[in-house]
């Protein structure tokens, strides 16, 4: 965000920095055995989608006492609890079943209660595929093959980002012996109002 302020050598340390945690990163996820990784990863979505839905539930749920046009949001926002709770401890193949049920059945509501139901239906199309493939392909074979590309992907971003920085300071050392020319010609025409 600040990078336009530092230094190249501020510059340099941060590309270090990132390019560093992205190769650990990515071993990490090729190395570290499956079942572990993968235990991990659904735990920290369960959280996420907890964390994400626990106080628009409190607060559909507190404001349908004074409004029932709020329950089919409390519904759905308690359902997505439930479901970060299942993928947290319970996340065989089961998992993609309810995964899949919940990628159709919340875009349909999402559909019902839009106002444009033509183009709510036109962004929810991804959706329906991602469920309709998980039915037959188990989640835990795709994420499988999904976190290995991905640690893949890490390292090699990782090893090309210290490769470009130290080609880029390898030019800039070569360049740095060339006397600098501190002139600035600015071509300009000076016109009366």
């Amino acid at each position: 965000m600040f990078e336009m302020f530092d230094d190249e050598r501020i510059k340099r340390r941060r590309i270090l920095s990132r390019a560093i945690v992205a190769i650990v990163v990515g071993i990490l996820m090729v190395v570290i055995p499956y079942d572990v990784l993968i235990n991990m990863l659904f735990f920290v979505i369960g959280l996420m989608i907890i964390f994400s839905n626990i106080l628009p539930c409190l607060a559909y749920w507190s404001a349908y006492s004074n409004d029932k046009r709020y329950l089919s949001m409390a519904i759905i926002s308690t359902v997505s609890v439930v479901i970060g709770f299942l993928f947290m401890f319970w996340h065989d193949t089961v998992i993609s079943i309810i995964l899949a049920i919940w990628l159709i059945i919340m875009p349909i509501i999402r559909i019902v209660l839009s106002q444009n139901k033509k183009e709510q239906l036109k962004s929810e199309i991804p959706l329906f595929i991602i469920a309709v493939f998980l039915f037959f392909v188990p989640a835990s074979t795709i994420f499988k093959y999904v976190i290995l590309v991905f640690g893949g992907i890490l390292i090699i971003f990782g090893l090309a980002s210290i490769i470009l920085l130290l080609l880029n300071k390898n030019n800039n050392s070569n360049g740095s012996n060339k006397p600098k020319d501190d002139k600035v010609i600015i071509d300009a025409k000076i016109k009366d109002l």
